[in-house]
């Protein structure tokens, strides 16, 4: 009896070594964001927690090597626009200026590097030339709806296609196709859903046909 009992004691120990590493404890949601691990379901919640810290989240954006601005508080209309920055240069140029929330700004950086360049590579073998992006920031509510958008606060950004050197690759012109650029897209659209709130796209309904939508609400869609 006391042999069983020890073989179960040894291994127990084993599953405890093997599964509460350094690697484990740091995926935890408790833990601080690691930019260079790859991110996973608890990722965004670690990003959401910088939204309350600017200073912090400028941090994460130097250590990932990006070149931003700092911008100062507005007000636009109704909409106030806090903890703002711009970047400068990311790991891909943009059709147009990519600023908004800190963390939102945050997100795509990691985006670019953990998502986009990994898909691209896979399925298109080469890694896009541009990003073309149709709005960050729109001081409204959500369309039908009297909720207002996280566009408002620009915490949301629109990507509607990626230029290659071979070609642009689109939601409107691809998405659905049985080709390489369209899992190209099935797997950016995948793997966004682990560094933001909000992730929708031509499944989700018409009026996202044409892009994806991904934001940093305080809630959990992936469609």
């Amino acid at each position: 009896m006391k042999g069983v009992a020890l073989l179960v004691l040894v291994g127990l120990i084993w599953v405890y070594q093997e599964l509460f590493t350094a690697e484990f404890y740091q995926r935890m949601p408790w833990q601080p964001l690691d930019v260079s691990a790859e991110p996973d379901r608890f990722t965004v919640t670690k990003i959401r927690r910088l939204s309350d810290d600017l200073l912090a989240c400028e941090r994460k954006l130097y250590e990932l090597g990006v070149s931003y601005e700092s911008l100062p508080d507005r007000t636009a209309g109704t909409c106030a626009l806090d903890s703002q920055v711009q970047l400068n240069q990311s790991r891909y140029p943009y059709s147009a200026p990519v600023k908004g929330q800190c963390a939102l700004m945050l997100s795509v950086a990691l985006w670019e590097k953990h998502v986009v360049a990994p898909a691209a590579l896979e399925y298109l073998g080469e890694e896009p030339t541009r990003i073309n992006h149709s709005g960050i920031f729109a001081c409204r509510s959500v369309r039908g709806s009297q909720r207002i958008s996280e566009h408002a606060s620009a915490n949301a950004i629109d990507i509607s296609s990626f230029e290659f050197d071979q070609g642009s690759v689109s939601l409107l012109g691809d998405w659905g196709e049985d080709t390489s650029e369209a899992k190209f897209l099935n797997a950016v659209q995948q793997g966004s859903c682990n560094l933001f709130g909000g992730v929708l796209g031509p499944e989700y309904n018409a009026l996202h046909r044409d892009h994806f939508h991904l934001d940093l609400g305080n809630y959990r869609i992936c469609s």
